[in-house]
């Protein structure tokens, strides 16, 4: 099981980087460890979002622009990453569990509770394009503060389905108080092409198409995960660079 950072601009979207997700059982099998060729610096356990942090530090240090960050609820439920992210000055989106309570108007209320207080008036109807056509749903924002992070008030942004209405998604966003819900809700459905990114290296370059038993060794014969996975992103890569070139070249209408 992979971490993968993928990055998603107007030009469009391609792979970052990626780390390997070993499991804790892994992790307290030094014969396995060493059999599958994993170096000492990985034999020590780190949860998704601890890899998370670690692939998204690299792309600070290394300069690549960004401001927003957009995760699902593996990210988003774990306070430390939130917390790592907006230290650094960045901006969050970040879907988050069911399960959480939170701090609204100085009550303490679940997240479906919250969204059963919000009038027909304050629900915002906003419409994206997926796969299929236009996609509209129902979004409503409040500002609440987080029991377990120290960040004080940020936004809550919950998402309603209009064929269900007990379908919600809830979004946690550090981004200041002024920030508009369409914006806000315009890097949530950034989302979307992280999937699509994903589909793409399974579907087109063979992403989950290997045998691979091992980290990676130049001395072994063949090559392993890691190895894979850079070639996956690495061709991926090309492409969505071709693919940007051809939009240049034509307006998006005229591209079939």
């Amino acid at each position: 099981m992979g971490v993968f950072l993928g990055y998603v601009s107007p030009k469009g979207h391609a792979f970052l980087d990626r780390r390997l997700y070993l499991p804790k059982g892994w992790c307290e099998d030094r014969e396995r460890l060493l059999g599958a060729k994993i170096p000492e610096a990985a034999h020590e356990f780190k949860t998704k979002p601890q890899l998370a942090l670690e692939l998204l530090e690299r792309s600070w240090s290394e300069g690549i622009p960004m401001q927003w960050v957009v995760a699902d609820t593996t990210y988003g439920n774990s306070p430390g990453l939130r917390q790592a992210i907006a230290k650094q000055g960045h901006y969050y989106v970040m879907e988050l569990g069911a399960r959480h309570q939170l701090l609204y108007e100085g009550k303490r209320l679940s997240l479906k509770s919250l969204a059963a207080t919000i009038s027909a008036e304050d629900w915002l109807l906003l419409s994206r394009l997926g796969e299929q056509g236009p996609l509209t749903e129902l979004w409503a924002s409040r500002r609440v503060i987080m029991p377990n992070d120290d960040l004080g008030e940020q936004w809550l942004l919950i998402r309603r389905s209009l064929a269900d209405a007990d379908e919600l998604s809830c979004y946690l966003c550090n981004a200041p108080a002024d920030t508009s819900l369409s914006d806000m809700v315009s890097v949530a459905w950034a989302r979307h092409d992280i999937e699509q990114l994903l589909k793409e290296g399974k579907h087109q370059l063979g992403m989950a198409d290997y045998e691979v038993r091992s980290w990676q060794s130049a001395r072994q014969r063949g090559y392993g995960w890691h190895r894979h996975m850079t070639l996956v992103m690495l061709a991926h890569s090309f492409l969505a660079f071709k693919r940007a070139q051809q939009r240049e070249k034509k307006p998006l209408a005229d591209v079939a």
